[in-house]
């Protein structure tokens, strides 16, 4: 069973149907008893982190979730904001308190790019970090394209923890992310063809789900 963490934002139903098609069972839910008892937990995103954090309070979702992260029986996935909502803080609309699960923040594109439009919306080839140990999934990042649409980036602490990078003007920014059970995507495996379907197929064979 596949658990879509539903904070009434976010691109719910995309994701569920994406796993659907890879024939898994899903449940959307807020309901902390069944998260808690889920082995797969994804964190979808689309919309404002300060909205999405007031949110995830309100549904008293925020401690649960950085407790689940700590499991190592459970897969954890955030998908574009819900990987930012992963990290310290946020700047967008105002300086906001993340999930704090990883180090670092998230950092308006506009203050780094001058040329290119945002948000940066598209196909674009991630880089595999070779700092990370997650060797078994590289051939399924490197120099593969995967679908983005965002206007804000990560800035995290640990470098090690950086899954892939990808490029947008002058600017690299860490477009993945993983360290143990959890993993972040500021690109759209479920939007991102046969290279998000083998990406995520391999992710929870690893994980033996």
């Amino acid at each position: 069973m596949i658990t879509i963490i539903d904070y009434k934002l976010g691109n719910l139903f995309s994701i569920k149907n994406f796993f659907l098609n890879l024939n898994y069972k899903v449940e959307i839910t807020s309901n902390p008893k069944k998260i808690l008892k889920s082995k797969i937990i994804i964190l979808p995103g689309v919309g404002a982190f300060d909205e999405a954090m007031r949110n995830i309070k309100k549904l008293k979702l925020d401690k649960i979730l950085k407790n689940i992260t700590k499991d190592k029986d459970k897969l954890f996935i955030g998908i574009c904001l819900g990987f930012q909502l992963m990290f310290e803080s946020s700047e967008e609309n105002k300086k906001t308190k993340g999930l704090s699960i990883f180090q670092g923040k998230v950092i308006n594109l506009n203050k780094r790019i001058k040329k290119l439009p945002i948000p940066h919306t598209g196909w674009s080839i991630v880089k595999f970090n070779q700092s990370n140990k997650k060797k078994n999934i590289k051939k399924f990042i490197n120099n593969k394209s995967y679908y983005f649409v965002h206007s804000f980036f990560i800035l995290p602490k640990n470098k090690k923890e950086i899954l892939s990078s990808t490029n947008y003007e002058n600017l690299s920014f860490c477009s993945s992310i993983s360290k143990n059970n959890v993993y972040g995507f500021q690109f759209h495996p479920e939007k991102s063809g046969i290279n998000g379907i083998k990406l995520i197929n391999q992710i929870l064979k690893n994980h033996e789900v």
